[in-house]
């Protein structure tokens, strides 16, 4: 178990942790994943030299803040650069996050938000078989 802790880091990415979850923040919207690399590998040698990747599946909600949501970067792209940036660190690879949530919302600087948490396998089956259920009464 991880000691939990406030915020690590700068203003262009910082982290906290707590328990078995990890929330990082971004101080930039971009879908270039080798900037968001950068600002991780330099807070990884720094603030998470105790972190090692998982072999865990992972759940991950995405947060991308801006001023002009409609006019903002592709959702997807952002979360691949963000995804990517995270290999090596918190998991080994990206094929590990088997549930995934982006979200734009209002900001008055961009941001992005990272928040990743061992994923609950019951709880995602027990979600679809109702919802196909529901479905296949219509």
């Amino acid at each position: 178990m991880i000691e939990a802790h406030g915020w690590k880091g700068s203003a262009s990415c910082k982290v906290a942790r707590f328990q078995d979850q990890i929330v990082i923040r971004f101080g930039t919207v971009t879908t270039r994943g080798g900037t968001l690399k950068k600002h991780m590998a330099r807070l990884a040698r720094v603030q998470l030299r105790d972190m090692h990747p998982s072999f865990l599946d992972y759940s991950v909600k995405i947060w991308i803040e801006g001023a002009d949501l409609a006019r903002s970067y592709d959702a997807d792209n952002v979360a691949k650069a963000c995804l990517d940036a995270l290999n090596g660190i918190v998991w080994r690879d990206d094929r590990q996050v088997v549930q995934l949530l982006i979200e734009k919302t209002f900001g008055e600087t961009p941001a992005i938000t990272i928040h990743a948490q061992p994923f609950e396998t019951a709880f995602a089956a027990d979600e679809l078989a109702l919802l196909l259920e529901r479905v296949d009464a219509i």
